[in-house]
């Protein structure tokens, strides 16, 4: 049947007459310049157009939602106050304890600076680039764990987002958690997958940056051990491949302490205090708390942790505001009119 169809089709009348056939493909290609856009869009998600036209689309919408914010919130304030602190040389007065680390007020400071830009905008302008850029890593990431039409619908779900998209405006540490997050994760995907070290090194230090920025980057650490660990199952298990899996978790893992061990004894004065551990204490102390306490004594100690930070932050707004209270204008003095001479 499908021969004598394409017969058909070919056949010509001896007068110049299209056939039958003849129109039927001319209807078609008719069908097909109808649907261009089709085409165009197909082109657009298939294509290489497609991350670069999502990853515009998307930092459009995020500084749309930038210009929509007109109040800082109370971490906004409190990084726009530890990035003019930094920027006048008190770096160790103005963050300390789990915050002396964060990369996010120094580089609000930086392109404050570099820019022009006030420290307000600088850091919305951290918040909402960085999480437009998360689009690029995330794609490759599922495009290596899936296929790429799974890539597609992930990047696009999380480039149009609306809880994205809001939490992109502030003078918030999100966006640029998420780009961290998210590069650090495809990077160690790719080291467990092709058993590369330099992935696991790079990998390694992004998660660090990352747990840097917001403690819940710690996740990553014991996520790709068990990456290594499924991936040792399913692999033939020789010797190679047990030592290049095994180097790419621990060489991803040792980047942590190292960079800490580093910044440390780089950027603090000799004798100091370690910094950046604290964080650890807190977890720990937290995860004994959750096994052997009781929810009533859970919940008290929860209100006690809740009071003394509340405290805490009154202090530091009242000194803040202390340090960055506007002086009340001079008053304007009036000329001296000598009575004598006007006389």
């Amino acid at each position: 049947m499908a021969s004598i169809i394409q017969l058909t089709s070919s056949q010509e009348s001896p007068a110049g007459i299209p056939t039958t056939g003849d129109s039927f493909q001319k209807r078609s290609v008719c069908h097909d310049r109808n649907s261009w856009w089709e085409t165009a869009i197909e082109f657009a998600i298939n294509g290489w157009l497609f991350l670069p036209l999502t990853c515009l689309v998307a930092t459009v919408l995020r500084f749309w939602t930038l210009s929509q914010v007109e109040i800082l919130s109370r971490d906004g304030f409190y990084y726009c106050v530890v990035a003019r602190k930094i920027q006048d040389g008190h770096w160790l007065a103005a963050a300390q304890g789990w915050f002396i680390f964060n990369p996010y007020p120094p580089l609000i400071g930086l392109v404050a600076k570099l820019t022009g830009w006030s420290i307000e905008y600088s850091g919305q302008f951290l918040c909402a680039v960085p999480s437009a850029l998360g689009v690029i890593p995330i794609f490759f990431w599922v495009k290596s764990a899936f296929n790429r039409r799974i890539a597609v619908v992930t990047t696009l779900l999380y480039a149009f987002h609306p809880i994205l998209i809001r939490n992109s405006g502030e003078v918030m540490r999100e966006g640029l958690y998420w780009l961290t997050m998210l590069t650090s994760v495809y990077l160690l995907w790719e080291g467990v997958k092709r058993r590369s070290i330099w992935c696991g090194i790079l990998g390694g230090l992004a998660a660090t940056v990352s747990m840097l920025t917001r403690i819940e980057g710690i996740a990553i650490f014991p996520l790709v051990l068990m990456w290594c660990f499924s991936e040792w199952c399913i692999s033939s298990r020789s010797r190679s491949e047990t030592i290049r899996l095994a180097g790419v978790g621990l060489i991803s893992c040792v980047m942590l302490p190292l960079t800490l061990v580093t910044l440390n004894v780089s950027l603090l004065p000799k004798g100091s205090e370690w910094q950046g551990i604290g964080r650890f204490q807190y977890l720990v102390q937290l995860f004994i708390d959750q096994i052997g306490d009781s929810d009533e004594a859970r919940s008290r100690r929860l209100k006690e942790k809740d009071q003394e930070v509340d405290e805490a932050d009154g202090k530091f707004q009242l000194a803040s505001f202390e340090t960055f209270r506007v002086s009340r204008p001079e008053e304007e003095q009036k000329p001296v009119v000598d009575q004598s001479s006007s006389a």
